[in-house]
């Protein structure tokens, strides 16, 4: 599929890469152009997909993306994904984390799948 062009980066579907859960598969997505980033573009790939996944599974809360998915910018993941055409809603709730301190948390929660 040819990219298109989307607020500088180039968004391109990568068919070998595929996240399934029961039967629902979500096509994980591929960005370019973002040279500036701390982390490669492989890695960001791998946190976008296992973002989807939990996504497929019900809510996932801004914590549980750092501490149980090892997503270190979980907002960042989603605002990607969500140029990509896929549907994410984000909640604002007060939530604990491993260490009891409250937070409030964005809670995340997909809608659709990319179109």
């Amino acid at each position: 599929m040819a990219p298109s062009k989307n607020k500088g980066h180039a968004l391109e579907r990568v068919p070998s890469q595929y996240v399934e859960h029961n039967t629902v598969i979500v096509e994980a997505i591929s960005l370019h152009g973002n040279s500036e980033s701390s982390i490669g573009e492989s890695q960001r790939t791998k946190q976008r997909a296992v973002i989807l996944q939990a996504l497929c599974q019900g809510e996932l809360t801004s914590v549980a993306a750092r501490e149980r998915l090892g997503v270190l910018h979980p907002a960042g993941r989603v605002c990607e994904l969500r140029r990509a055409g896929y549907k994410i809603e984000m909640i604002k709730r007060k939530t604990f984390d491993a260490d009891g301190r409250p937070h409030y948390a964005g809670v995340y929660v997909l809608k659709s799948g990319a179109p």
